[in-house]
């Protein structure tokens, strides 16, 4: 995966200035990922440069004489936030990330919980795409995961992604829950950051949990995406006679166009190709 994300970030529809300038509007915009967590730090690779257009909802600083201040989306206060946009970028580097910050709540012992209730109703509105990490505890009934949001909420758990961890040998690991209570198994267990430039001094200890495989779920979306502008470009560069080869009309059977995009990124289109 690694050598091909690398690739596909080698081949940037930008590089040709004259010609991107023709591209319809669709085609020119970018595959952006909503982060909702604690923040993503800027500086650290691969999601450095990919930050785009973010905000922040936690106004932890009330109470601390700045009243009615934000915490910056630009930091994350567990690391949390910083580790998923590593793990997106990492299976698509063209993607930029939309940092979506929370209230982190302290919970029991090393635990933090998020609010997210109001990001993922929006989200839903915009249609985007919802990729959401199942509980991490274990077995449990169908009334206990309903009381998780929005994985176990009605009225959203048709319309997103429920992500649970997978082991090296694709199997459930023993933290997720019922095979009905998940839709898709991407590797969690025990999965390694890419590169030097680690999240924590201890980058090298691998990491675990479902959130690990929602990440890389969201970034292998991303990246399906990614490549099917791709070839939506390449199919307007040879029907407008961008391309060396003669100006011609492609069968529009066969060839990825803008439409193509537009069905990739509705939650129908996307099931069927994940």
């Amino acid at each position: 995966m690694n050598t091909f994300a690398d690739s596909i970030e080698a081949l940037n529809p930008e590089d040709d200035k004259e010609f991107f300038a023709s591209l319809p509007d669709e085609l020119k915009k970018d595959v952006s990922v909503a982060l909702i967590d604690d923040g993503v730090q800027f500086g650290h690779e691969p999601p450095q440069g990919k930050i785009k257009d973010s905000w922040s909802f936690d106004d932890g600083y009330d109470g601390a004489d700045l009243p009615g201040a934000r915490k910056p989306f630009h930091e994350s206060q567990t690391g949390h936030g910083t580790l998923m946009a590593s793990m997106i970028c990492r299976v698509c580097p063209g993607a930029k990330i939309f940092s979506c910050r929370l209230k982190v709540i302290p919970g029991d012992g090393l635990k933090f919980y998020f609010t997210p209730e109001s990001a993922a109703e929006l989200a839903h509105e915009k249609g985007a795409l919802i990729f959401c990490a199942v509980p991490d505890e274990g077995s449990m009934t169908d009334k206990e995961f309903s009381k998780y949001y929005p994985v176990g909420c009605a009225g959203l758990a048709a319309r997103i992604f429920k992500i649970g961890a997978a082991t090296a040998n694709n199997e459930r690991h023993e933290w997720v829950g019922k095979e009905s209570q998940l839709d898709f198994l991407l590797p969690g267990h025990e999965v390694t950051e890419r590169g030097e430039d680690t999240v924590d001094p201890d980058g090298d200890i691998p990491k675990t949990g479902s959130s690990i495989a929602t990440a890389l779920a969201a970034g292998l979306a991303a990246l399906v995406i990614y490549c099917v502008r791709l070839a939506a470009i390449e199919t307007y560069r040879k029907e407008t006679g961008f391309s060396d080869e003669n100006k011609k009309t492609l069968d529009s059977t066969d060839a990825v166009t803008e439409d193509s995009l537009g069905i990739v990124k509705t939650f129908n289109g996307m099931k069927q190709i994940l």
